[in-house]
């Protein structure tokens, strides 16, 4: 469902009331309001409906803030600042050690300090397909 302004809201349970709690009617009637394409769809309305007997709240209660930024510009620095000291330090212990995610990590290291992970590998070089 869309978020819906709280005018918006209060047109839904308006009309809701009106038609007496039924969800079809309410649609119909909210579709000549809002446009065909804007309307609320009948699952959208009884979810919204469910929403407000628990709550009893019209308003959106966002409890959940969003998380705040993690590349900031002390968080490069001590990113930075321990590869200087261990640069063999492998990207999970490195997260470990700094309370970073992996994932958070490795975009500090590939677009902040433009540093590219690889594995070294060991072993037999591939022939050369001209030499004998």
């Amino acid at each position: 469902m869309n978020r819906f302004t709280l005018e918006q809201r209060w047109e839904i349970l308006k009309n809701d009331f009106q038609s007496e709690c039924c969800v079809a009617e309410t649609v119909r009637k909210l579709r000549t309001i809002f446009g065909r394409n804007d309307a609320p769809s009948a699952p959208g309305v009884r979810k919204f409906l469910r929403k407000i007997r628990e709550t009893s709240m019209l308003k959106d209660n966002r409890s959940h803030p969003s998380a705040g930024q993690v590349r900031t510009a002390e968080r490069i620095a001590a990113v930075a600042q321990s590869v200087r000291d261990n640069p063999r330090t492998s990207t999970h212990h490195r997260a470990q050690q700094l309370n970073v995610s992996r994932t958070s990590l490795r975009r500090i290291l590939h677009k902040d300090l433009g540093l590219f992970a690889y594995n070294k590998t060991s072993g037999a070089k591939p022939k050369s397909i001209g030499k004998v």
